[in-house]
């Protein structure tokens, strides 16, 4: 499997948070360098520079509004999942703190970029790339 061929799988996925990603792997030559940078990505998370996309508040902020509803359809997953009982609990458990909406917006864009390159990882990890 090439590079084109793995985003064409992605975009197939019909799932916004995958498209916003997959739009970042562009960037890269080869499978290889794509599965690297998730990992990465996975491991270290946004608050690192490593998604160029996401480095400045108003971009993290834009991609926030673009997938309001994937994003808190997501976290409510995850409150489900791990037994958070507040959004603020699930908050807690971030990265980061947020003083005003700006900082919630970045680190809940994080959040789900970071959740959504494991998915991504996983789905390498199915096509057996």
């Amino acid at each position: 499997m090439n590079k084109e061929d793995l985003i064409y799988i992605l975009y197939k996925k019909d799932d916004r948070l995958i498209n916003e990603v997959s739009n970042d792997l562009d960037d890269f030559d080869t499978i290889e360098d794509i599965k690297r940078y998730l990992e990465e990505v996975t491991i270290n998370g946004g608050q690192t520079g490593i998604i160029s996309s996401l480095i400045y508040y108003n971009d993290t902020n834009a991609f926030y509004d673009r997938n309001e509803q994937e994003i808190e359809d997501l976290i409510q997953e995850y409150k489900e999942e791990l037994g958070y009982k507040s959004r603020c609990e699930f908050m807690n458990s971030l990265n980061g703190q947020a003083e005003d909406l700006i900082q919630e917006k970045n680190l809940l864009c994080w959040f789900a970029y970071e959740e959504t390159a494991k998915k991504i990882l996983n789905i390498l990890e199915e096509e057996e790339v």
